[in-house]
């Protein structure tokens, strides 16, 4: 890794001479030489605390609550970036230099999924062509080689750009100043609600205690009290189709069903 320094001051909008726009390129490839050094071992410290569960032991459910709640970035990333490590260094024995000037995207497309379409006999060549080619060609080439069999499938990637590096909707804080008697109510109702739904994220038994109050809330604000309602209302929180039947006569319940399966077929 390069030992040079990147200055770092605010940019007024000034002309750039030539040896300051010459400065500016060579920033930018030191800092992006630092950056393709830094993504491999952030993917192997990842692959140690995924493979070892340390996770556990610092309070966290799985590695995906420890990635989203202490890293705060998509759980697909870091599966993606440790997929680099294992298939590159672990199995293939790479190391940093062998990977650099590729970036992690590229270098992913070609260790994601179940079966990676790089092996021992053709890594090299798929290194140096991810080096030369841009993206969407490294795209194409690895859509005809799993389509001639390289790598044994898909594996649930056609060796598209992984979404890892999409925006994602990122969870939203809220902050509420309670009374002692008003906090009480609030850890009573979210241990009730996470005996029942099993669950110890706050975030998600506060959006269940909302959903059943609004379930349960008078028809002269929201018009709650009505089947349609609730229907409407469990159908666009777990984005199913919600369906009821009346009680009592089974051959009634019968044909409901059968029109509804009609329906569900059109």
């Amino acid at each position: 890794m390069s030992s040079e320094q990147v200055e770092l001051r605010p940019y007024e909008g000034e002309a750039l001479t030539r040896a300051a726009a010459a400065q500016l390129r060579k920033d930018i490839q030191i800092t992006k030489g630092r950056l393709e050094e830094e993504y491999l071992r952030l993917a192997g410290l990842l692959f140690q605390v995924s493979d070892s569960g340390i996770w556990e032991d610092w309070g966290h459910e799985s590695f995906e609550d420890y990635v989203d709640g202490e890293l705060g970035f998509r759980y697909r990333k870091a599966a993606y970036l440790i997929s680099i490590f294992r298939v590159m260094v672990q199995e293939l024995g790479k190391d940093a230099s062998d990977l650099r000037g590729i970036g992690w995207t590229k270098v992913g497309m070609l260790t994601g999924g179940a079966s990676p379409v790089v092996d021992e006999e053709n890594v090299d060549e798929w290194l140096s062509r991810a080096r030369e080619r841009s993206t969407t060609e490294l795209q194409d080439d690895i859509r005809v080689a799993r389509a001639q069999g390289e790598g044994g499938g898909d594996g649930g990637s056609s060796g598209e750009q992984d979404p890892a590096d999409e925006p994602d909707e990122r969870p939203q804080k809220m902050a509420f100043s309670l009374y002692g008697a008003q906090r009480a109510n609030v850890e009573l109702a979210l241990e009730l609600a996470q005996a029942d739904a099993g669950s110890e994220k706050p975030g998600h038994l506060l959006d269940l205690i909302c959903l059943a109050y609004c379930a349960g809330a008078s028809a002269g604000a929201h018009e709650t009290d009505t089947l349609e309602w609730w229907i409407g209302a469990m159908g666009t929180r777990f984005e199913v189709d919600v369906m009821a039947f009346k009680r009592g006569d089974p051959k009634a319940l019968e044909s409901q069903l059968k029109e509804a399966l009609a329906e569900l077929k059109k």
